[in-house]
Parts: C-alpha cells; sequence; structure tokens
C-alpha cells in the first residue's frame, strides 16, 4: 500500500509543477494585421537607415 501512495504523491507533483508552470509563463498576445504591417514597415525602415549610414561612413573613408 505504501508504493501507491508514493506513486500517487509523484504523480500529483509532477502534475502541480506542469500546471503551475504554464500558468506562469509569457504568452504571446496576437498583433492584428495593421500594427504587423507598421511593424514591419519600421524595420525594414531601420535597416535602410543603417545601411545608408554604412554606405555614407565607406565612402567618406576612402
Amino acid at each position: 500500500m505504501r508504493m501507491r501512495s508514493a506513486n500517487r504523491h509523484i504523480v500529483v507533483v509532477t502534475c502541480s509543477v506542469v500546471l503551475f508552470g504554464s500558468l506562469c509563463s509569457p504568452r504571446e498576445v496576437p498583433m492584428r494585421h495593421q500594427q504587423s504591417v507598421r511593424s514591419e514597415e519600421h524595420g525594414t525602415r531601420m535597416a535602410l537607415t543603417a545601411s545608408t549610414r554604412c554606405l555614407i561612413a565607406t565612402t567618406l573613408t576612402r
């Protein structure tokens, strides 16, 4: 009878850890399409700005 109690204790602890972990894990909130497009535009703009600065810097150092 003691073995069954130990197994039950292990199962309860394991399930508790899994449930608690899933409750505490960060959740990603899906973006609306408009926000997603704005984010992509901003990323593209920043990449172009960085590449332009790099191009200007290499041109000026020559």
